[in-house]
């Protein structure tokens, strides 16, 4: 079978493009990724002079007009659509630890690409750093699938590493800063937001206490939404048990002579024993009516507890 052979784009190409096709090609020279595709090469990259670039001896690097060779005279017009496209540079989950690895790689290669290629030679360049960080952090994001937590799908570990590596008071820091802001504002109940803070140098930092404290303040929310449904359960089921022993307690009048033919059913203990202590039953019907979990707690008085079976002494409440 004949393999098909990738569609070939005329110039000119847009700066969106130059860009994508450039990071596509470097990004084949990261040893930390494996390559999505194959780079478009110079047909002379054996010949004497073509030293590596990214890593890769004969890349070719997209200007808006062609494609250059920067170790020679060689260029050409048309460019493979596959290498267009946002391709990921990985098949698994980029760890942490490795975003600033990258970065450093992207930037070595933007820099070498500056120097081999003059001005005159239109070089569009990756930018890493560049300040329209949001899109640069769009269109890393899309080639690789981090693990951890995220800002709007952009890992945590990258908005650190960016923001630490860019200089100090750069739009790029405020910028990221005020991402990781806004996104709290809307989504408040994010953990691993508590544990960031920004240390002497200005640098962004993540602090595993901080975020264990945070979380047990979470965990409260969570559970004290459940003890108020509880509390609400608890409050109907109560009132149902008094209104049920009061309507047992009631006088009936049988006529005369009248004789059940079955002796009534005893009651379990724990039923038993709430009969027994029916006007304390009745208490707490009453000083929980209208009141919420958080209004009954903040008054009442801690005492012994009662065991079943036992006399229950008055409670005491506010």
């Amino acid at each position: 079978m004949t393999s098909i052979e990738p569609r070939l784009i005329d110039f000119p190409l847009t700066e969106d493009q130059v860009r994508t096709f450039n990071v596509n090609q470097v990004l084949t020279g990261y040893a930390g990724a494996q390559a999505a595709t194959s780079p478009m090469l110079c047909p002379n990259h054996e010949c004497t002079g073509h030293n590596p670039v990214a890593g890769v001896v004969g890349l070719l690097v997209a200007m808006r007009a062609q494609l250059v060779c920067p170790c020679c005279e060689y260029s050409q017009k048309t460019v493979r659509q596959d290498l267009l496209k946002d391709l990921p540079a990985t098949n698994g989950p980029l760890d942490d630890e490795r975003f600033s690895g990258l970065l450093e790689f992207l930037r070595e290669a933007d820099q070498q690409l500056a120097c081999m290629l003059n001005s005159e030679r239109c070089y569009v360049g990756i930018n890493v750093m560049q300040p329209n960080i949001g899109q640069y952090l769009k269109d890393l994001c899309s080639r690789f699938r981090p693990k951890g937590p995220a800002v709007e799908s952009v890992p945590l570990a990258l908005l650190i590493t960016l923001h630490n590596q860019a200089p100090a008071d750069s739009p790029i820091r405020r910028t990221i800063i005020g991402f990781i802001k806004a996104d709290n504002v809307l989504k408040p109940r994010q953990h691993w937001m508590g544990g960031l803070y920004l240390n002497a140098e200005n640098d962004l930092c993540f602090d595993e206490a901080l975020y264990e404290r945070t979380v047990w303040r979470g965990k409260q929310e969570t559970y004290f939404e459940g003890v108020e449904e509880g509390y609400e359960k608890l409050k109907r089921g109560l009132e149902f048990v008094h209104h049920f022993q009061t309507k047992e307690d009631e006088p009936l009048a049988l006529p005369e002579g009248l004789k059940p033919l079955l002796p009534g059913r005893d009651l379990n203990d724990q039923v038993a024993h709430l009969k027994r202590i029916q006007p304390r039953i009745e208490a707490l019907v009453d000083v929980m009516k209208g009141r919420s979990f958080a209004e009954l707690a903040a008054n009442i008085r801690p005492e012994n507890s009662v065991a079943i079976g036992d006399q229950a002494t008055p409670m005491a409440l506010k």
